[in-house]
């Protein structure tokens, strides 16, 4: 893709991501599109899993807001280091949690045929730990149970239990917690 080509499917992506429009901002990936969070060691992979993301992230921090602080451009790629800020709600990966947060994160664009194909981020999830003050080995305790989540088949009920501790359960679309 071009450099222009790039940037208008950004500012559709981050206009969605503004107005906390997980379909607006799944619709600019393409079908088969990633999503990939380092940090929490989580893959998701489809349009449907990456809009069930986005959905999850904007219900667990109702006024998430991120800032672009500088930007890279390559070849089919476009990296950003940013700060996202925001009031998480109830609980953090399945542990009670409630507070401000704000931290530094890196996130990677890599573009396809006039979608993104492919979108990585890095944070340093201990200091987002700290902020919360909740335990990093619970948080990955639980995500470890949301990994196996996504990797089972429609339809499991140990799935639904998963999404249910995780208080993410009003995010499934089709009874499996894979976004439909």
């Amino acid at each position: 893709m071009k450099l222009e080509e790039m940037r208008q499917l950004l500012e559709i992506h981050d206009r969605a991501a503004a107005q906390h429009d997980a379909q607006g901002v799944a619709a600019t990936f393409a079908e088969d599109g990633v999503y990939e969070n380092f940090s929490l060691d989580l893959r998701f992979e489809g349009r449907n899993a990456v809009e069930l993301h986005y959905a999850g992230s904007y219900q667990m921090t109702p006024d998430m807001r991120t800032t672009t602080l500088a930007e890279i451009v390559g070849h089919d790629v476009i990296a950003r280091l940013s700060t996202v800020s925001g009031t998480v709600k109830d609980s953090f990966m399945g542990v009670a949690a409630a507070g401000h947060v704000e931290f530094p994160f890196v996130i990677v664009f890599r573009f396809g045929h006039r979608l993104l194909s492919h979108v990585s981020v890095y944070y340093e999830l201990e200091a987002l730990c700290e902020q919360l003050k909740i335990s990093s080995d619970e948080v990955r305790s639980n995500l470890a149970s949301l990994r196996t989540v996504l990797a089972q088949p429609p339809g499991e009920v140990a799935a639904e239990d998963v999404l249910v501790k995780l208080n993410l359960e009003s995010l499934r679309k089709d009874g499996s917690g894979r976004g439909g």
